[in-house]
């Protein structure tokens, strides 16, 4: 096996299953790859999976997300497309990245890294049982093109697979986003569990909140409030009505740590809301 498919598989949770653990190296040889091609210029990283890689956050995660720096509804991944399979080429990892094309405007674009499981895993040097000769892993990629302001970013240095760096928004802006998510998350009538799972993550490490931020977040999602007393009444509101047993089930196939799951109610997230502090 490649020496650096090795160190990554390596640097990984042991607590994750090998399919988290492949595509969590997957996730980290793209960060790579955008970050050679200049892509951080303009863009910021962003999401569950950054609080995960960078953090300590004991969770798994399938996306990578970003934001750009300032809006451009024109933002294509069409000159990071080439780079990034020759760049997992070079670690003998075949895939292939496309760009979903949307028939609306949106603002979000997307874009796939996919390759055949039962090669990738090889290159790995893991063997799975009962994996399908056309199973896919696939790591996808999206971009919010047309993000607000007020933002605050910081940089991360990694070392594997090669140096490189990746900026991302900084913890409390971060967790603005995710009470955004809290708030705003379409779903229908289901419940993204890890969503929360993140949220008693900020709430135990006393993340503060980006206040402008966040209400910046919500009025471009059509929400008004009244600053911060106004923010706390509708997280009461949502935590009153969620469906836990829901939210469990979600984020149970990612969380490491199953103890955490335990006791989840509308009482201990509304217990949360006062320690929030907004700067």
């Amino acid at each position: 096996m490649n020496s650096v498919l090795e160190q990554l598989i390596k640097q990984s949770n042991p607590l994750m299953d090998t399919h988290s653990r492949v595509r969590e190296a997957m996730q980290r040889i793209a960060l790579n790859s955008l970050s050679d091609s200049g892509f951080f210029d303009k863009v910021a990283f962003v999401g569950g999976t950054a609080l995960s890689l960078f953090h300590g956050l004991d969770r798994s995660s399938e996306d990578l997300d970003f934001t750009l720096l300032e809006p451009d509804p024109d933002f294509t991944f069409g000159p990071y497309i080439g780079a990034l399979e020759s760049f997992f080429e070079s670690l003998d990892l075949q895939v292939e990245v496309t760009e979903k094309e949307k028939t609306h405007q949106s603002k979000m674009k997307t874009a796939f890294v996919k390759g055949i499981c039962r090669e990738i895993y090889l290159s790995f040097g893991e063997v799975v049982p009962g994996i399908q000769d056309n199973q896919r892993i696939s790591v996808k990629l999206e971009v919010d093109v047309r993000p607000p302001e007020d933002h605050g970013t910081e940089w991360a240095y990694p070392l594997l697979p090669f140096p490189h760096k990746v900026r991302m928004y900084d913890l409390p802006t971060l967790h603005s986003c995710k009470l955004h998510a809290i708030l705003c998350r379409g779903w229908g009538n289901r419940v993204k569990g890890r969503d929360y799972y993140d949220i008693l993550f900020y709430s135990a490490n006393n993340i503060p909140v980006n206040t402008k931020h966040l209400m910046e977040r919500l009025a471009l999602s059509g929400i008004e409030v009244s600053g911060e007393e106004g923010i706390k009444e509708l997280l009461k509101k949502r935590y009153a009505s969620v469906d836990y047993l829901d939210a469990v089930s979600d984020v149970a196939p990612f969380a490491l740590e199953k103890r955490k799951l335990q006791n989840w109610s509308p009482e201990l997230f509304i217990s949360t809301i006062d320690r929030i502090r907004f700067i």
